[in-house]
């Protein structure tokens, strides 16, 4: 439960202020299988069940309206169900999970909902992820560089608001 969202609306990215405000709820269960195919590298396959819920933010400020009212027309405004299909490929050569102090990771992942699958929805999201690590005069000091990106593939009205990066 997110009580308390912020929106600035799509493609304004000029306003300083939200346009409107809302709370989401969203319940969800992941079923994964995943496979070394070296040392290094992953593959893996993602299922399962995705129930989103828009709400009107009762704590809100009254100057700024609620969501769903200010824009009803909104893919996706009332929430709505989605069952992705997800597909991983995951490189990672650092020597430590918990702590570790140099080396890649790399995530790449491509998920699906198509409305033959149960879903109120039918679009495509690319994700990718990269970081390096690299250790400076001793290993307490890190250098890190970070890159992150996606893409939604698929009908403006069958992308849901709410799915968006």
């Amino acid at each position: 439960l997110s009580p308390d969202k912020d929106f600035f609306g799509i493609g304004n990215n000029h306003v300083r202020s939200p346009l409107s405000v809302h709370s989401i709820e969203r319940q969800r269960a992941l079923f994964t299988f995943a496979y070394h195919l070296t040392h290094d590298l992953v593959v893996g396959a993602s299922a399962g069940p995705r129930q989103t819920r828009i709400y009107r933010d009762v704590d809100s400020s009254p100057s700024i309206p609620s969501t769903l009212d200010a824009f009803p027309r909104l893919s996706g405004i009332s929430g709505g169900r989605t069952n992705p299909l997800i597909a991983s490929l995951i490189y990672n050569n650092r020597e430590s999970i918990t702590r570790p102090t140099q080396g890649w990771s790399a995530i790449g992942t491509i998920e699906h909902v198509n409305q033959n699958l149960a879903n109120d929805f039918h679009f495509t999201r690319y994700t990718a992820d990269a970081s390096y690590l690299h250790p400076l005069a001793s290993h307490n000091q890190i250098l890190g560089l970070h890159l992150g990106g996606e893409y939604i593939s698929g009908n403006g009205r069958q992308i849901p608001f709410c799915e968006l990066a």
